[in-house]
C-alpha cells in the first residue's frame, strides 16, 4: 500500500494550483472496531478516504481520527500543502480494525475539538461506521452517550456551524441517528451496503465539501480549454477490477498507465475500483475516456470558474429552488457579451433512480437572475416532487470551454413543524410545545404528535400533543429542569388515506435555556398597589399586548370574557342609581373583556412562572384591591348627594380634579386599569439556536 500512497500523494499535488474556495477545516473519522474486518474485509474505506483526501484542494485543513473504544487522533487538523497531505495520507493507512466497541459519541466529540468554534469558519465532519453505540457499560451506557449525542454535540454542531456528513457502511448501523445529524447540520447520509461504492461516495462528498470546478463529459468526450493548467481524471472500474482505463488527447495519443511509467507531467494511480490520471498542460481540445462508468469525473485547475449561488443541502418536498450562475476569470465576473450570450447555459437535475430533467438558464430578468443584461443567469425549479437525493449539476459551454459544479439536494418529506412558547424559555418555566401541520401534509386520520426532550444530564422525557385544530396541536409542559442546550424532536405517526401508516420526524429544534433571574415574591393583599405608569412602560405594554397569544392563554380569555360580562351585568344593576359605581363597573368590563386579550403577553413578561389562569387571576385581584382602596380612601356619594362638578372655568386636568397618579392610563389603552405592583424585571434571553429546513430537517432524524 506504500506505493500506492505516494502515488495518490502525488496526483493530489497537481491540484496545488487550484482557484480553490475559502478554506474548510475537515475532520475525518473513521470506524477502527474489529466489525469492520467483516463488513470491510478489503479496506476499501481507508482507499476511499485516501482519494478523497487526495482531491482536496491545498487551502484546505485536515485531521484524521479513528475511533472504537475510543477516539485517537491519527493527524491534528492541518493544512493539505507539500508533505502535510502524505502525513493525512499516512494517518488514513494507520487506521485498524481491532476495537471492541464503538463509542461514536466520543468520536464526534474528538472531532470537534480539532475545530475553533470561537472564529466564523466553514467546518465539516466526515464520519464513516458501520455499526451503533455499543458500550461496555450495556444499554444503560448507550442510552446515555446516546441523550449526550441529542444533546450536547448535536448542539455544539449547530453552534459552531459544524456540518456533518455521515456514511452507513452496513445495515447494523444506526440509520436513525446518523441521518439525524446529517440533517441538522446541513450534512448528507449515505448508506453503503457494497464497499465498492465507497470511492463514489467519497468522490460525492469531494464535490459537496471542496466545490471544484469541473469538465462535463459527453459520452466519453471531455473538452479542455487553454486556461486548463492541470485535469485530473476519475475513472470507475464500473464493477471490473481488471479493466484497461485509457485516455485519447486531441492529437489522437493513447494514454495508458504503462506508457506513461516515468514521463513527466503525467501521474496515473490505479486501484480495483478507480484510476486517478492527473495531466499538467493539457493540449486544449477533446480528449476521450474509456471505459465510460457514468460515475467518472474530471476536476481542473483554471482560471476561468463557472460560479453559481449555493444550494440548499434539504428543502422540503415540493419547495421551489432558485438558481443563478456567472462566469469568472481570476475571480472576476466576466461581463463581455461576446462569451456569456453564445454560452450555452442550464441546470441538470436527478434523482436516486437516475430519472432527470433540464432547465435553461436565461438572463432576462424574468427567470430570477436579478435583472435581464447583468451577465447572471438564472433559472427556477418548481420544486422536487420526490423525497429523497437529487444532484443539481450547473453547465455553462461556450464554443471552446466547457465548466460544471454540482450540488447534492435532499428533499424530504417535511409537513410538520415545531415550536415553543415562550421561544426563549427559562429553566423551571412552564412551556406550551406547538406542533403545526403543513398544508403539504398527505391525506392522513389518526394523527398523534409525540415530542421528545433531551439533555445532557437529565432523563429524556416524552410529551404528547393535544390537537387544538386539525393543523395545530399544543400542551402544556412543565418547563426544562435546568439551563443548557436541549433538543426538541417532534414524530408524527398517522394513517394514510388507504390505511397505510404514516410516520415523519421533523426537524430537531435547539433551544438554549437561561437560567432564571431570581423572581421578587408575588405581592400579599397588603402590599398589592397599582404599577405607576410612564411613557417607556406603557409602550412596552403597547408592543407586548401585540404578541400571539399561546393556545392556553386564548382558552382562558374565552372563558373569562363571557363571565365577566355577566359579573359586569349584576354589578350594574346593584349599582342602581349610583353613577359612580355604574362607571366603575363598566370600566371593570372593559378590562376584563378586552383586557384580557391585551394584558395577556404583558402578564406573561411579568409573572412567567405563573400559568396564563393564575396570571389572569392575580390581574383581576388585583383591579379588586385597587377598588376597594380607592372607595375606602374616597367613599362614593350616595343616590342622594348630589355629584361634585368642578368649578365653571376650571380646567378638568387642574390639581383638584386630576386623576390619581396610580389611575393615569397610558396613551391608546384608555379602557386598561390598575396593575399589580411589578415583579423583578425578566430579560429576554438570547442565544437559542433554532435550525432552519427545513432543517429541514434538526433537527435529529429518528430518535
Amino acid at each position: 500500500m506504500r506505493r500506492w500512497t505516494c502515488a495518490l500523494t502525488a496526483a493530489g499535488l497537481a491540484l496545488s494550483g487550484s482557484s480553490a474556495a475559502a478554506q474548510t477545516d475537515i475532520a475525518l473519522v473513521l470506524d477502527a472496531s474489529g466489525s469492520m474486518r467483516r463488513t470491510d474485509p478489503g479496506n476499501l474505506r481507508l482507499r476511499a478516504a485516501h482519494l478523497f483526501t487526495t482531491l482536496l484542494g491545498p487551502s484546505n485543513r485536515l485531521a484524521v481520527l479513528g475511533f472504537a473504544d475510543s477516539p485517537e487522533q491519527l493527524q491534528r487538523l492541518t493544512v493539505l500543502d507539500g508533505s502535510a497531505r502524505a502525513a493525512s495520507l499516512a494517518a488514513i493507512e494507520a487506521v485498524g480494525a481491532d476495537g471492541r466497541w464503538t463509542d461514536i459519541t466520543a468520536a464526534l466529540e474528538a472531532a470537534l475539538a480539532e475545530f475553533d468554534l470561537t472564529v466564523p469558519g466553514r467546518r465539516c465532519v466526515v464520519l464513516l461506521t458501520d455499526g451503533a453505540i455499543d458500550l461496555p457499560g450495556g444499554a444503560t451506557a448507550n442510552a446515555g452517550s446516546l441523550q449526550r449525542l441529542q444533546s450536547r454535540v448535536l448542539a455544539a454542531c449547530l453552534a459552531g456551524q459544524v456540518t456533518v456528513h455521515t456514511v452507513a457502511f452496513s445495515d447494523e448501523s444506526a440509520h436513525g441517528v446518523l441521518r439525524g445529524i446529517a440533517r441538522a447540520t446541513q450534512g448528507q447520509h449515505r448508506l453503503v451496503t457494497d464497499a465498492s461504492q465507497l470511492h463514489q461516495v467519497f468522490a460525492d462528498l469531494f464535490e459537496t465539501v471542496d466545490d471544484p470546478q469541473m469538465a462535463p463529459i459527453d459520452g466519453d468526450t471531455v473538452t479542455i480549454d487553454s486556461t486548463v493548467r492541470d485535469a485530473t481524471f476519475l475513472i470507475s472500474h464500473a464493477g471490473q477490477a481488471d479493466a484497461s482505463v485509457q485516455l485519447v488527447s486531441p492529437a489522437g495519443d493513447v494514454l495508458t498507465r504503462e506508457e506513461v511509467e516515468g514521463r513527466r507531467g503525467v501521474r496515473w494511480m490505479t486501484t480495483p475500483e478507480f484510476d486517478l490520471i492527473t495531466v499538467e498542460n493539457p493540449a486544449s481540445g477533446e480528449w476521450r475516456i474509456a471505459p465510460v462508468s457514468g460515475h467518472d469525473r474530471v476536476v481542473l485547475v483554471t482560471d476561468l470558474t463557472l460560479e453559481s449561488s449555493p444550494l440548499p443541502r434539504h428543502v422540503e418536498r415540493g419547495s421551489p429552488l432558485s438558481i443563478q450562475a456567472w462566469l469568472a476569470h481570476g475571480g472576476r465576473p466576466i461581463s463581455e457579451e461576446a462569451i456569456t450570450s453564445t454560452t450555452d447555459w442550464r441546470v441538470l437535475v436527478a434523482d436516486e433512480r437516475g430519472l432527470s430533467e433540464e432547465l435553461t438558464m436565461r438572463d432576462d430578468g424574468e427567470s430570477d437572475d436579478f435583472e435581464g443584461g447583468d451577465f447572471v443567469f438564472g433559472a427556477v425549479h418548481a420544486g422536487l416532487r420526490q423525497a429523497g437525493t437529487h444532484r443539481f449539476t450547473v453547465q455553462a459551454r461556450g464554443a471552446t470551454f466547457a465548466r460544471q459544479r454540482t450540488f447534492l439536494v435532499t428533499a424530504s418529506e417535511n409537513w410538520l413543524r415545531l415550536r415553543t412558547d415562550p421561544s426563549h424559555p427559562l429553566a423551571g418555566q412552564p412551556v406550551v410545545l406547538e406542533a403545526e401541520v403543513l398544508a403539504s401534509a398527505p391525506p392522513h386520520s389518526g394523527l398523534r404528535i409525540r415530542v421528545g426532550i433531551a439533555a445532557e444530564g437529565v432523563s429524556r422525557e416524552e410529551v404528547e400533543l393535544l390537537a387544538v385544530s386539525d393543523r395545530l396541536f399544543a400542551s402544556q409542559w412543565h418547563g426544562f429542569s435546568a439551563p443548557g442546550p436541549h433538543v426538541l424532536q417532534a414524530v408524527a405517526e398517522a394513517r394514510g388515506s388507504d390505511g397505510s401508516p404514516i410516520a415523519l420526524a421533523a426537524p430537531p429544534l435547539l433551544l438554549e435555556v437561561t437560567q432564571a433571574v431570581e423572581q421578587a415574591p408575588t405581592p400579599g393583599p397588603e402590599e398589592t398597589r397599582p404599577i405607576e405608569t410612564t411613557p417607556e412602560s406603557a409602550s412596552a405594554a403597547m408592543a407586548t399586548a401585540a404578541e400571539p397569544l399561546s393556545p392556553d392563554e386564548i382558552v382562558v380569555a374565552a372563558e373569562t370574557s363571557p363571565a365577566a360580562l355577566g359579573a359586569t351585568a349584576v354589578a350594574v344593576d346593584a349599582a342602581g342609581g349610583n353613577t359612580w359605581a355604574r362607571a366603575l363597573a363598566c370600566l371593570v368590563a372593559a378590562v376584563l373583556v378586552v383586557g384580557v386579550y391585551q394584558l395577556m403577553p404583558r402578564l406573561r413578561r411579568r409573572a412567567p412562572g405563573l400559568s396564563a389562569r393564575d396570571r389572569l387571576n392575580m390581574e383581576i385581584e388585583a383591579i379588586a384591591m385597587s377598588v376597594e382602596s380607592q372607595l375606602k380612601a374616597s367613599p362614593l356619594p350616595t343616590a342622594e348627594e348630589p355629584v361634585s362638578t368642578p368649578p365653571e372655568g376650571a380646567h378638568p386636568e387642574s390639581a383638584d380634579f386630576s386623576p390619581p397618579a396610580s389611575e393615569a392610563t397610558p396613551p391608546g389603552m384608555e379602557s386598561s386599569s390598575p396593575e399589580p405592583a411589578p415583579e423583578t424585571e425578566v430579560s429576554d434571553p438570547s442565544g437559542a439556536m433554532e435550525p432552519t429546513a427545513d432543517a429541514d430537517e434538526k433537527p435529529l432524524g429518528d430518535p
